[in-house]
């Protein structure tokens, strides 16, 4: 084997291990930070009612992940969802609070396919001037909404851009809106990673 074979061959293998390690090494990252940002975050709160020299690292991520399971348990009653109901309502009361809770809200139930009659229905999105389509998703049937300008034929419908987190919103008619069997989380992954990530093909009917 000569010089250049060899080298092309040692490039070519480092490159297909790139390949597999950099999604591995950016997940590793990002999981980390955000276990960092909730450590650090909950941290003081977690000592001010702990003893002193009871905390150890680790304590408020694994605490907060408790409560997250627990909270996830309680609200399968009736009276906790009603708690949580009656919370959300008076933190929207709340200045600045009562503007940044809701749109938060409303942007999980939308990813995570709560809500779908209020929105967060995937949907090929024709150009009828090119013929260019587009994957969107309907953040808001104009039912829902009490705008005058908005017709009632029309729905937003947001458009994520492939890699990046963005996107632009735009007022649609539903003559050039296709359903698409897709949950938003999967149609913003597909769309982010510009197609590459395929969705997980619906499940057949009594299979």
């Amino acid at each position: 084997m000569s010089v250049g074979a060899l080298w092309r061959w040692l490039t070519s293998q480092t490159l297909r291990g790139l390949l597999l390690l950099v999604p591995l090494v950016v997940t590793v990252i990002f999981i980390v930070w955000l276990s960092r940002t909730i450590e650090s975050s909950l941290k003081p709160l977690f000592e001010v009612f702990l003893p002193s020299g009871w905390y150890v690292p680790g304590l408020a991520l694994v605490l907060f992940l408790l409560c997250a399971l627990i909270l996830g348990l309680l609200t399968r009653n009736v009276l906790m969802r009603k708690l949580v109901i009656w919370t959300e309502r008076w933190m929207i009361k709340l200045p600045v609070v009562g503007s940044i809770y809701p749109v938060v809200r409303q942007l999980t139930d939308l990813f995570s396919g709560k809500n779908q009659s209020q929105g967060g229905s995937v949907v090929l999105v024709t150009f009828t001037e090119t013929g260019a389509q587009a994957i969107g998703i309907v953040t808001r049937p104009a039912e829902t909404m009490q705008l005058p300008w908005l017709a009632a034929d029309h729905d937003l419908v947001y458009i994520p851009m492939s890699y990046q987190m963005g996107g632009f919103t735009l007022v649609l008619p539903r003559s050039q809106l296709q359903p698409l069997s897709m949950k938003p989380g999967e149609a913003l992954q597909m769309v982010m990673m510009g197609g590459m990530v395929q969705p997980k093909p619906a499940a057949t009917p009594g299979v």
